[in-house]
């Protein structure tokens, strides 16, 4: 006891004395509080993988190289023939060669001019003419391109008329006296200006007025103005702009036609040829992924219905599609195995109720060493009967064609415009009523309908929603309406609408609600029917 008192006297004595130290008799612990790990090991990967129930718990790291896979000759004729891909426009040699003429002798006369384009949509106007504008991009010339349908009056054209050549102004009054001394008050050290007006058709419902003042411009004897009007209409200036006519300034007509089943064939055989590897030396008539034969039926096909290249391009992506699929499942039945030799995990490749065989996930890698002289074509039988299914059958069986997500987005398209046609005859009629759905309202529309259903289906992404809206266009139950409340005109004008203008395009059905109800049985068809009968 003695012993224990004494101890807690001495620490107590002890603690005072620290106390009373100064600061600097303190110092910093030198021993590490925490161990570190790495000091004294280096990290190592285990040496053996744990195993339970035939799968592998220690995760295996990629051996390859971090680089991206290259695409399989399929994915490359796909990408090729996208209607977003860019490349020189075959088959216009002629029409290449007076626009040429036209826009070099108007920069070397110095003296302004208009030609308008036209012609059915598909017949590449848009894209010959921004290819050859490509070449003009001298220090005299300034060179624009104004998409009218992105834009929803001609006063917003006169907008990007002063935005484009630094005229702008807050009076619309001011812009259009600026613009017209800038075109028309023509200097010695005047610049040229070239203008591609592509769409002009989409702003006849509205006020011609600028539309006229712009062909004035061009037209005028001193203009540094080089107009190139585009439009689907043949005679629009005959019919549209009658003042044209009276005071006798007439643009150079410059019509494109629908393409030939030759020039639709010579195009296909062309992109397709230029896959083909340059140092590999093939025969003459060899086309890589689809036969001749195949290739003609196909130009044969579309010029008979409407000669759109777009069509021609969709058709030959459906049928690499197809020839895809079918050698996947090839490879498949290849590389199946029985399932006596692995019986505690399951056999992919045993054949399926309907007995077709499903594909392993490694034949996409045996796929990828395919090359355009060894992969397998499409032949004419498979052209045929992709072709009956888009142009012979009815309407009716194409709608029963589709999948869940097609028919939820052409429902919510018919419903759109039933509700339009459904409202109440005494109310003031607004301008949001008369308006023709955008694909951006109609994804809206679609996103909203879905989501009222508790998330019973689930609403694609905007990507998606446009690949589904594309799918539709090629089987002719969605149409693209020029201009505002217009009629139906047939799909798609420009091949690379991207982004905003995407967005602007305005589309209809092809479709009467009755052939839509008829079409809607099997499953889903109650949450389609709910989409339709929306309010």
């Amino acid at each position: 006891m003695a012993a224990a008192v004494l101890g807690k006297r001495s620490r107590r004595v002890l603690d005072e004395e620290e106390e009373n130290l100064p600061p600097s008799a303190f110092s910093t612990p030198s021993a590490a509080r925490f161990k570190d790990v790495l000091a004294t090991q280096t990290p190592s990967t285990p040496k053996f993988r744990v195993r339970l129930a035939g799968q592998l718990l220690t995760p295996r790291s990629s051996r390859s190289s971090t680089a991206p896979k290259s695409q399989n000759v399929y994915a490359q004729a796909r990408q090729l023939f996208a209607q977003a891909s860019s490349g020189k426009v075959i088959g216009r040699e002629s029409e290449r060669s007076q626009l040429t003429n036209f826009i070099s002798t108007s920069i070397q006369t110095r003296n302004g001019g208009c030609t308008y384009v036209s012609g059915p949509p598909g017949t590449g106007k848009s894209a010959l003419v921004q290819e050859i504008l490509q070449n003009y991009g001298e220090e005299r010339v300034e060179v624009t391109t104004i998409n009218c349908v992105t834009l929803k009056s001609s006063t917003e054209v006169l907008a990007k008329f002063g935005e484009a050549f630094g005229c702008s102004t807050s009076s619309h009054k001011g812009a259009k006296s600026n613009l017209a001394k800038l075109f028309t008050a023509r200097k010695a050290d005047s610049k040229m200006h070239l203008v591609l007006l592509d769409e002009i058709d989409t702003l006849l419902r509205g006020d011609c007025d600028v539309l006229y003042s712009i062909f004035e411009w061009a037209m005028h004897p001193s203009s540094t103005l080089i107009l190139i009007g585009i439009a689907n209409a043949l005679d629009l200036t005959d019919r549209f702009l009658p003042r044209l006519k009276m005071r006798n300034l007439k643009p150079r007509l410059l019509p494109f036609l629908p393409y030939s089943a030759q020039q639709i064939s010579t195009i296909i055989t062309g992109k397709l040829r230029s896959l083909l590897p340059g140092g590999i030396m093939m025969e003459s008539d060899f086309v890589p992924l689809m036969h001749p034969a195949a290739i003609q039926l196909c130009g044969k096909k579309i010029a008979a219905q409407t000669g759109d290249l777009r069509k021609a391009f969709g058709l030959v992506r459906r049928a690499i599609d197809q020839i895809e699929q079918e050698t996947l499942l090839e490879m498949s039945r290849e590389q199946s195995v029985t399932p006596t030799k692995q019986p505690l995990t399951e056999n992919s490749n045993l054949r399926t109720s309907q007995g077709s065989f499903s594909v392993r996930p490694d034949s996409r890698s045996f796929l990828g060493q395919l090359n355009m002289e060894t992969a397998p074509r499409a032949t004419i039988g498979h052209v045929a009967k992709i072709a009956s299914g888009i142009f012979n059958n009815g309407t009716v069986s194409r709608l029963g064609g589709l999948n869940l997500q097609q028919k939820a987005v052409l429902c919510s398209l018919v419903a759109s415009e039933n509700r339009q046609y459904r409202r109440d005859p005494y109310t003031t009629p607004s301008k949001s009523w008369s308006k023709i759905p955008t694909i951006k309202k109609l994804f809206e529309k679609y996103a909203l309908l879905c989501r009222r259903d508790d998330g019973l289906l689930q609403p694609l992404k905007n990507t998606e929603f446009r690949d589904v809206v594309a799918s539709l266009e090629i089987l002719g139950l969605i149409q693209e309406a020029s201009g505002r409340n217009s009629s139906l005109l047939t799909p798609s004008k420009t091949p690379s609408r991207s982004g905003r203008a995407m967005d602007d395009m305005q589309v209809t059905s092809a479709v009467s609600e009755k052939e839509m109800r008829d079409s809607l049985n099997g499953p889903g068809s109650d949450l389609l029917l709910r989409l339709l009968d929306e309010d």
